[in-house]
């Protein structure tokens, strides 16, 4: 009910800290401006599992639950993974199984995993606050990753599909475009350089690589074309 986008989710994040704190886990907070992480540890330090959930929402006004002032909305599971996160931590704790395991779990609530709003993290970067675009790239950079042998999450699909990832989203680099026309007087229209033509070519080419993208169409259970 209270869904926020990349880098500004202060209230899930405490929401996570809470609930953690709940099962007597300590977080390390503020990694990567609002993740979080928690070490569930077991009888030795053998190997290190990170599960991850995230933390933002989408931006979808017209979603019943959205919020009104940011049109923010959890339409894309991160609600659910979270929930799949704590319990985990719940079962983790309460089950006194971590007493018969040589390893610990590192509990991670990771920040801005949709590729939303690229330029508002560009101003991040520029203010010193990240160094990259996305959180768990910040999560690496940070070294939350050094030390951990596997990580896992959870996706919710559409109707009851729960999902572990797979070739199509394995891994994402934003890029901010920005095309400099010319400009020119009429007499010499010859010489200038219409941008939104550039633009609109580079558009074009994007497109037609996504839809004829074998790993993108096999995520979404389009068939490849012949």
């Amino acid at each position: 009910m209270e869904p926020e986008t990349a880098f500004s989710e202060c209230r899930t994040a405490e929401k996570v800290r809470a609930a953690f704190a709940s099962l007597g886990l300590s977080c390390r907070t503020e990694q990567a401006i609002t993740g979080l992480t928690a070490d569930v540890r077991g009888r030795s330090d053998e190997a290190t599992i990170a599960l991850m959930g995230e933390l933002d929402a989408i931006l979808l006004p017209d979603y019943p639950y959205a919020d009104k002032a940011t049109g923010a909305a959890h339409v894309c599971g991160h609600n659910v993974q979270l929930g799949a996160l704590y319990g985990a931590a719940i079962g983790l704790v309460n089950s006194g199984a971590m007493r018969e395991l040589d390893g610990t779990v590192r509990l991670m609530a990771v920040p801005a995993e949709e590729g939303i709003n690229i330029s508002g993290r560009e101003a991040l970067i520029r203010a010193e606050k990240i160094k990259t675009f996305n959180g768990k790239q910040e999560f690496i950079r940070l070294g939350l990753f050094d030390g951990v042998s596997a990580a896992l999450m959870q996706h919710t699909s559409q109707g009851d599909k729960v999902s572990a990832g797979g070739a199509g989203g394995l891994c994402v680099v934003p890029k901010l475009m920005r095309y400099r026309g010319r400009s020119a007087h009429p007499v010499n229209a010859h010489i200038g350089v219409n941008a939104l033509t550039a633009a609109r070519i580079g558009l074009d080419a994007v497109d037609h690589v996504v839809r004829l993208s074998p790993e993108w169409n096999a995520c979404l259970g389009v068939p490849w074309p012949a």
